[in-house]
């Protein structure tokens, strides 16, 4: 049976259609034989997101966006339909759908954050939905601080310079010249000071380099010297001072009590010195004795008697 031109044309032209619907679609990541699962996200802004835009797990493409429209009952949200690839994949509850850029050239995908959930969403289930800042976003962030800081500075370096042009005028610009000409002597005279006292400073560094050596030179006295200090010190500590220190309170404790009772006019010593009768009897004899003594030196015959010869002197003194 010969088919007629006609069937052989709208064939053709029925497959071109439908090479073309599935090519279509396959260049947009969908692949209309292969049974997927349908997730859906809202979200107040989709922050560039298109249609075929990647679905990803840890960097792994899984999917992509199927469709996005405009909540019916709420035109400010906006419903993006997900497709997984393979129907196989369980999505835990909880899991949120993150839009993100994928690429700096703005390319935008959305990122499903598993959960740790042992329960699992149906097919045509609405996930948890989240915005990442894009690069413009963070770039935006880190620019208007520093912006507003630029800005800040420039009207502060302006005003301090209308500040600056307003103090530099014809008379503080003459007692600025006069200023630094006076500046100039005193830095002058400075130098001069300073050139005059080098020498000085030569002499002392001089002496103080002849003190040095000298000490260096003489080290060995020095050493000496501090050894027998050191011999000195330890004699006087391996000396019992504490014993004899002990012994001199104890003697002079002793003294304090003979004086204490001589003091009282105890004892001989005592009497003598408290008793004034006493003492001026013996001041008294003393003064008889040494009238007697007076006498036995200006007439010894009276006292002493003697003969070369044995004889006594018949004659009696006087």
């Amino acid at each position: 049976m010969e088919i007629k031109k006609e069937v052989k044309i709208g064939l053709m032209v029925i497959l071109s259609i439908f090479a073309f619907v599935y090519g279509f679609n396959y260049l947009k990541g969908k692949n209309i034989f292969n049974p997927r699962s349908t997730y859906y996200a809202v979200y107040d802004n989709v922050n560039g997101l298109t249609e075929s835009n990647p679905v990803m797990i840890r960097g792994y493409s899984i999917g992509s966006v199927n469709n996005i429209y405009f909540l019916p009952d709420n035109p400010e949200k906006i419903v993006v339909e997900i497709k997984l690839k393979n129907s196989d994949i369980k999505i835990p509850k909880g899991t949120v759908a993150l839009i993100r850029s994928s690429s700096l050239l703005g390319g935008m995908a959305i990122d499903l954050n598993f959960s740790k959930s042992k329960e699992f969403y149906e097919s045509g289930d609405t996930l948890l939905s989240e915005i990442e800042n894009g690069l413009t976003d963070e770039i935006s962030k880190q620019i208007i601080p520093i912006k507003d800081k630029a800005e800040k500075l420039i009207a502060t370096v302006d005003s301090l310079i209308k500040n600056i042009n307003s103090i530099f005028n014809d008379k503080t610009k003459g007692n600025l010249r006069e200023s630094v000409t006076t500046f100039n002597a005193i830095a002058l005279e400075v130098k001069e000071m300073v050139t005059e006292e080098r020498i000085r400073l030569k002499k002392i560094t001089d002496n103080v380099q002849s003190i040095t050596e000298n000490l260096k030179n003489n080290n060995a006295q020095i050493q000496n010297i501090l050894k027998n200090i050191s011999n000195v010190t330890d004699s006087l500590a391996k000396a019992n001072l504490a014993s004899t220190i002990a012994n001199a309170n104890i003697a002079l404790a002793e003294v304090a009590q003979v004086m204490t009772k001589i003091n009282e006019g105890k004892g001989s010593l005592g009497l003598l010195v408290n008793d004034k009768k006493l003492y001026d009897n013996l001041e008294a004899s003393t003064k008889d004795l040494d009238k007697l003594m007076v006498d036995i030196k200006e007439n010894p015959k009276r006292y002493i008697h003697f003969s070369v010869f044995g004889k006594k002197d018949k004659k009696k003194s006087k």
